[in-house]
Order: structure tokens, then sequence, then C-alpha cells
């Protein structure tokens, strides 16, 4: 079962590779690629998971889909949204909150592993 920090992760990294993708003008078939690659139409749900958690992960997923899916397709769209919304939605804030996560991810694994040995 995924924690709250290992879900948002998995959704807040892809979320930034692929707008780093947009704002670097890479190919929209490889954006289209990659969104298929992490979010696909069809995700199987952790059996483990809250209901309502579940249907809060695959909401965000559904929406960010759309989202690139509009930007691939509208030229005009998707030049005003990376003048205009990309820092307000994806920015600094979002990238901080993204570091945060990874932070937390990263101390709560070292926590769990064994103490390193220098004998061995």
């Amino acid at each position: 079962m995924k924690n709250n920090t290992e879900a948002s992760l998995s959704i807040a990294l892809p979320v930034q590779l692929l707008m780093e993708m947009f704002v670097k003008r890479r190919n929209l078939l490889d954006i289209l690629q990659t969104l298929e690659r992490y979010f696909p139409k069809i995700v199987a749900a952790d059996p483990q998971a809250a209901r309502r958690d579940v249907w809060k992960e695959r909401q965000c997923r559904l929406q960010f889909r759309k989202l690139v899916l509009l930007l691939v397709r509208d030229d005009v769209y998707r030049e005003q949204f990376l003048q205009d919304e990309l820092e307000e939605e994806f920015g600094s804030l979002f990238m901080a909150s993204t570091r945060r996560l990874l932070w937390e991810f990263l101390e709560r694994l070292e926590s769990i592993l064994p103490e390193p040995r220098i004998d061995q």
C-alpha cells in the first residue's frame, strides 16, 4: 500500500517531467508517449488503499491527463498556458513541495533500512 508521500511523488515527478518537455518544446509525440507511460487511461487501483484515496488519486491523474491532451491539441492554448499559467500551476511552489515530498520519502526510507556496516 502506498503512503501519501509515495502517492504524491508518483504523480508530482512525472508531472514535472511532462511540463519540462513542454517548456523545452519537445516533440508532441514524445510528450504523448510519456503521458501514456505515467498517466495511462486506466490504472489498476491499489486493493489495500482506502476508496477515498483511490478516487482522489484517480481524479488527479485524469485531470492532469486532460490538461496535457489539451496542451498537445491546441497550439494557441499551449502557448498561452506556457506564458501565463505554467509558473502559477507548476512553478516554484510546486517544485518546493515536490522536493519536500522527496526528502520525506528519503528520510522514511533511511529510517527503515539497516545501518550500514563498514566491515561488509
